[in-house]
């Protein structure tokens, strides 16, 4: 399985689907009648210099003279704080995590940058980090305080260090990520199905949809569930969660134990439940072979009938489907259990993406919290189109926030972006009501309630009743499962885990095509334990005692 790739940037205007959205209309200011941002108040006088690493994006097109060092971001950092942003070095993309991997070796370090937690604890170590305990506490501007506060306490204990805070952390976004149940309405219509209540009646439809030609082709070309050869996207994480299985994270045991999911009891019952659907042919046989761009095209080619995916899967590939074929739909589902216990959606990413850090001795650490402000007024409150396309997304979808310099992410920002769309849609608020960036997704739907069908995925995720809602549900019924363990590998995971995983990976794939009886799982778990999983798991609980 494929872990998730760390991301600093956020993805572009252009791909509105993944990002946009806000957390909240309300800022501490308003912004300015020039088009400036507002942020956390107080200019240096005179200016000071801060130094930072950057990055060239190729989606990024200059006009005016501006650069990646000279910009309207640059230019306002300047103007409202006195602040001199100079860049030590900047590459592209492609090129830098080695660029910045060589800077952290030499010791050569900026006034502050965004690190990983792997480079967070080498930095640390290597006793190069500014203790940031007091200038959180003082110079925290709301807006920050507000972001951290909705992601929960792990971010913050991530980033703390015997009781110092080390880090600024980059909040994420895992909880929205969590997974539902897409299921082809039309499909289901057509044969006389049901909207499912049980994982039981899930399973009825992925054997109607294999077995019963729910294309009207008269071929036997359909499957009932999606899946990719490296279990990293389509349907795997669902499914087992609703056999209150979990993989890839590390969840608390009735004992109050931190354990691995992949080698708990209840794994084994739902690999025995795959094997059974590969079988039957509920799965694809070939699946195997083809990663998660194959199943993509599986789908948008009206093959499959249902998959477990994040929230937003309607806006992505689900619309390939719509747009193939006009008549069919897809509508979304909470995960449901196969039994009486509630299934509960796993959340992997618990703690920060990442970490803004400040090198020890740098006198002026409060000017990044300034410039973290600066962008989530910018971002997230701002009700100024022209603050918006100045600083967020040009009018031609150019992302101008990629230029910004410190940054992070509200936590619920998609689901607060659907609360507010379909509030408005619904009549309950006003179009002024929101920022510019809620307003372009409900100009879409607008658009698709006109007709227009390239539109009919952000609907399903942000109009009434979107998928976004059901994310919203899980939270408030408190119904996640979260990752325990939220910070960068431990010494023996960083030497074993890789194997282990292909160790996993190799067992959970002949389980599933029968090419291994269910029997394998129980000496996959000896195996595990014995090729250094007790001693990761002791780790683990050591650290989480600390806590």
């Amino acid at each position: 399985m494929k872990k998730l790739q760390m991301r600093i940037a956020m993805v572009t205007i252009s791909a509105l689907v993944l990002l946009a959205g806000c957390s909240s209309n309300t800022g501490e200011e308003g912004p300015t009648s020039s088009t400036q941002p507002s942020g956390n108040s107080g200019k240096y006088d005179p200016p000071i210099d801060i130094t930072t690493v950057g990055t060239n994006y190729s989606i990024i097109k200059f006009t005016n003279g501006e650069s990646r060092t000279d910009n309207a971001w640059t230019k306002a950092y300047m103007d409202k704080f006195g602040i001199k942003l100079k860049y030590n070095w900047v590459v592209d993309d492609t090129q830098y995590a080695t660029k910045l991997n060589l800077t952290l070796t030499s010791g050569d370090m900026p006034d502050f940058l965004n690190v990983d937690g792997v480079q967070f604890n080498q930095l640390l170590e290597a006793g190069q980090l500014q203790d940031l305990t007091s200038v959180y506490k003082q110079h925290a501007p709301d807006s920050y305080k507000k972001m951290l506060e909705e992601s929960g306490p792990k971010p913050m204990q991530a980033a703390t260090v015997d009781g110092k805070l080390m880090a600024f952390p980059f909040t994420g976004n895992g909880k929205e990520a969590t997974q539902v149940i897409w299921i082809r309405t039309d499909w289901r219509k057509k044969l006389g199905l049901e909207e499912p209540k049980t994982m039981q009646d899930v399973l009825k439809l992925a054997e109607a949809f294999s077995t019963k030609d729910p294309d009207g082709n008269n071929k036997d070309d359909t499957y009932g569930i999606a899946m990719d050869k490296d279990f990293s996207y389509h349907s795997f994480t669902g499914f087992l969660n609703s056999y209150h299985a979990y993989t890839d994270v590390w969840i608390k045991n009735a004992q109050g134990n931190i354990v691995y999911g992949d080698v708990q009891p209840e794994m084994r019952t739902a690999l025995s439940e795959l094997q059974k659907l590969y079988k039957n042919g509920e799965l694809d046989k070939e699946f195997p072979v083809k990663d998660s761009a194959k199943v993509n095209e599986d789908l948008a080619a009206g093959k499959v009938g249902i998959t477990f995916l994040d929230t937003s899967a309607a806006a992505g590939v689900l619309q390939k489907v719509k747009d193939n074929n006009p008549n069919a739909e897809w509508d979304a589902y909470p995960l449901l259990s196969i039994d009486s216990k509630p299934a509960k959606p796993q959340v992997k990413s618990t703690g920060p993406i990442s970490y803004w850090v400040v090198k020890k001795g740098f006198k002026h650490p409060e000017a990044v919290l300034k410039m973290i402000d600066l962008f989530i007024q910018s971002y997230y409150l701002t009700t100024d189109e022209k603050v918006t396309q100045t600083y967020i997304s040009s009018l031609d979808g150019v992302p101008n926030y990629l230029l910004t310099a410190a940054s992070s992410y509200m936590p619920y920002n998609n689901l607060t972006t659907q609360t507010n769309v379909s509030s408005v849609l619904e009549g309950k608020k006003q179009i002024a009501d929101l920022n510019p960036l809620d307003r372009a997704w409900y100009n879409r739907i607008v658009e698709f309630k006109a007709g227009n069908n390239a539109f009919w995925g952000i609907n399903r995720v942000f109009g009434i009743n979107g998928s976004r809602s059901i994310a919203i549900k899980y939270i408030k019924d408190n119904m996640l499962m979260e990752n325990e363990f939220f910070v960068a590998a431990t010494p023996v995971m960083t030497e074993k885990m890789a194997t282990l995983e292909k160790m996993r990976d190799t067992t959970f794939i002949n389980i599933i095509t029968g090419s291994a009886s269910i029997d394998a799982f129980d000496k996959f778990v000896e195996d595990w334990k014995k090729t250094g999983g007790n001693d990761i798991t002791k780790e683990v609980n050591d650290w989480y005692k600390s806590l």
